[in-house]
């Protein structure tokens, strides 16, 4: 087997020139693609005892929906979660 295979990834999208509309359809199918299964072969599993959450974060002029990740707590941590770090 000389022959090397390659998966070409498509571009990036202009997220610059992109209207309202075409973010969300955008968002929606990118969030669920990475919710499938097939995508769990190269993003991996989250952690068992994670949390994970929406959240918006408002900015001027808008609503930002984040996905927020807390790690299961360990041995001897308390599970009530506390604020981002940031």
């Amino acid at each position: 087997m000389n022959e090397t295979t390659a998966v070409q990834r498509p571009p990036e999208p202009d997220f610059s020139a992109m209207t309202t509309e075409e973010l969300i359809t955008y968002r929606t199918a990118e969030n669920r693609w990475r919710a499938s299964g097939a995508a769990r072969a190269f993003l991996g599993e989250p952690d068992p005892g994670a949390t994970i959450e929406w959240q918006d974060i408002t900015l001027p002029g808008r609503d930002l929906p984040v996905r927020v990740y807390r790690p299961a707590p360990g041995e001897g941590e308390s599970a009530t979660p506390t604020g981002l770090p940031l």
